[in-house]
């Protein structure tokens, strides 16, 4: 007889009569022959219980059939494949930035924690030869040291190992106008003044601005420091040599522009007051990266001993310490974070510069 065929995967057939569906629905024959006669309203079915019972025996047959199949589909997957463990929650990053646990990675090839580096680095401007220069020399280690320590091999940074960040006790800060020199050597003062409780003199070249000058003056009698104005290298001389009995000598400069030659010879001259004095040179984070670039070669000749950027506070991208000091460069002696003094300047470590490369 013909009828409603179910097909199993694996050829299994299972009939059921158009007597026993025209049955199940309280159909008659003349019903099933008109398909497109509109369909009454609907009713209880009424089954003989010859009909009745002709459904039931299909019915079952048919439901152990299903049970059988899903037996030998179970038993197959089964064999097929092992039993799939729970994955285990993604490890959290192992750079100490304060960063929160990173995504599953979706790129091939990289970790969570190495895709969610390689973003933030990116997004604070790191030239992409380096983001890949830093990602596989930390792939290629075996992981045991954070991201920020090793970072810490890449950019010398003078607050890192217990050093001293200024690196020496008599100290100039030089560089252009308006990044903040001044502020930055009362901030370092403090630091000698109010942590180490260390004797010191301050002393400034910069005449150009009475601000300036006044400004010293003003830091110097809230530390207790002595302060000297001077206008020659002559005179430089002379007041380190008043002062060289004290702890710490600190030398403010007047802002020069890289592009004036007669600045930049009036300034190697002042050096030349005292060859071994340590140098810093003070530079903006707020700058163009390709100014920076210009104003670290200019002053190279004067052969500044450290770097110091000033002003992280008032931007979120500050990739170009890592383009511009990655390898040889300069090393990284302060971070300035604000205008407060003693307050917004921190010693440059690896972990607090990751910090500012990684935060969101």
């Amino acid at each position: 007889p013909h009828g409603a065929d179910g097909n199993s995967p694996e050829g299994d057939r299972v009939q059921i009569s158009q007597e026993g569906l025209r049955s199940a629905y309280g159909l008659k024959q003349s019903d099933a022959a008109s398909p497109s006669s509109p369909a009454p309203a609907p009713s209880a079915p009424s089954l003989s219980a010859g009909d009745a019972k002709k459904l039931m025996d299909e019915v079952g047959a048919l439901s152990q059939r299903v049970e059988a199949l899903f037996a030998r589909l179970a038993a197959d997957e089964g064999q097929a494949r092992p039993r799939v463990e729970e994955a285990a929650a993604p490890e959290p990053p192992s750079f100490h930035a304060g960063l929160p646990t990173p995504p599953v990675a979706e790129e091939a090839g990289l970790s969570a924690e190495d895709r969610e580096i390689e973003q933030r680095l990116r997004a604070s401007e790191v030239d992409e030869k380096y983001v890949r220069k830093l990602l596989a020399g930390y792939g290629a280690t075996d992981r045991s040291q954070p991201f920020t320590d090793w970072l810490a091999l890449q950019i010398a940074c003078s607050g890192d190992g217990g050093g001293d960040a200024v690196g020496g006790r008599k100290v100039m800060l030089l560089g252009s106008t308006g990044v903040g020199k001044t502020t930055t050597l009362a901030k370092v003062a403090a630091h000698f003044v109010l942590e180490a409780n260390l004797k010191g003199a301050l002393i400034t070249a910069d005449t150009y601005r009475i601000s300036a000058v006044e400004q010293l003056k003003k830091y110097a009698e809230i530390l207790g420091l002595p302060v000297e104005v001077v206008y020659s290298a002559a005179d430089l001389k002379k007041a380190i040599a008043r002062h060289r009995s004290k702890d710490f000598i600190l030398v403010d400069t007047a802002g020069r522009s890289q592009y004036n030659e007669f600045q930049m010879e009036e300034l190697k001259e002042l050096l030349a007051a005292h060859p071994r004095m340590e140098k810093h040179l003070v530079v903006s984070a707020t700058t163009k990266e390709e100014d920076v670039a210009e104003i670290m070669t200019r002053f190279s000749a004067c052969k500044p001993d450290r770097i110091i950027f000033t002003k992280t506070d008032e931007t979120r991208t500050i990739g170009m310490v890592v383009n511009l000091l990655a390898g040889d460069g300069l090393p990284l002696s302060y971070l300035s974070n604000g205008q407060s003094v003693p307050d917004d300047i921190l010693p440059a470590t690896a972990d607090r510069l990751a910090e500012l490369l990684l935060r969101k």
